[in-house]
């Protein structure tokens, strides 16, 4: 089992920890992905220290609709760019060869995003670049969409160790029948592209 009461992932969940999910429930969550919006689930992993949402996840939810017809209107006005000038050509850009690459997908257009999800069940957000000694690093404003103030978080959230994976793995490991063994790998590809603040 993996946890810690610090930033380093060890094998002590420690006694000052909430009940963490159940290993199945736990485990699924690295699968498929924690939630980004509302409450996030405590992983156990990190040390305590989050922030509370600003306001109600129904106000965020109920909302949608407007956010993104306004978002709508301003890339209408703007000429499908929010950002003028070559950076907001360059995070167009530096979107599309992600999609290329695996890291992300899209573009889509907002009935293809009703069908995925349901009619306003979801919530455009903002991309833009910003030249960092003359590399392009495109951000994902969830400022500006409220993403950020709508959602809780139990834990302050850090890079993982280089023995991360190996946690995690033993961890997967520990639930299968005795003798069963699978194929694991490690994504750092979008390690290459992080955005580092100074």
């Amino acid at each position: 089992q993996a946890g810690s009461r610090n930033d380093t992932p060890s094998s002590d969940w420690g006694d000052d920890r909430r009940a963490r999910p159940s290993d199945k429930d736990f485990l699924k969550l690295f699968v498929i992905g924690f939630p980004v919006v509302d409450k996030t689930p405590d992983s156990t992993l990190f040390k305590l220290g989050g922030s509370k949402a600003s306001i109600p996840f129904a106000e965020f939810e109920g909302s949608n609709a407007s956010y993104n017809m306004q978002l709508h209107a301003q890339l209408k006005r703007a000429g499908k760019r929010l950002q003028p000038g070559w950076l907001g050509h360059a995070a167009h850009a530096t979107t599309l060869d992600e999609c290329a690459a695996g890291q992300c997908f899209g573009p889509f257009t907002i009935e293809e995003m009703d069908l995925a999800y349901g009619p306003n069940a979801w919530r455009a957000m903002k991309r833009f670049a910003i030249d960092e000694n003359g590399k392009v690093r495109v951000c994902d404003d969830g400022r500006s969409s409220d993403h950020n103030i709508a959602t809780e978080t139990l834990e302050s959230l850090t890079v993982p160790s280089s023995s991360f994976p190996a946690t995690m793995t033993q961890a997967f490991y520990s639930l299968l029948p005795e003798g069963t063994r699978i194929p694991m790998a490690y994504g750092s590809d979008d390690l290459r592209a992080a955005y580092r603040s100074r």
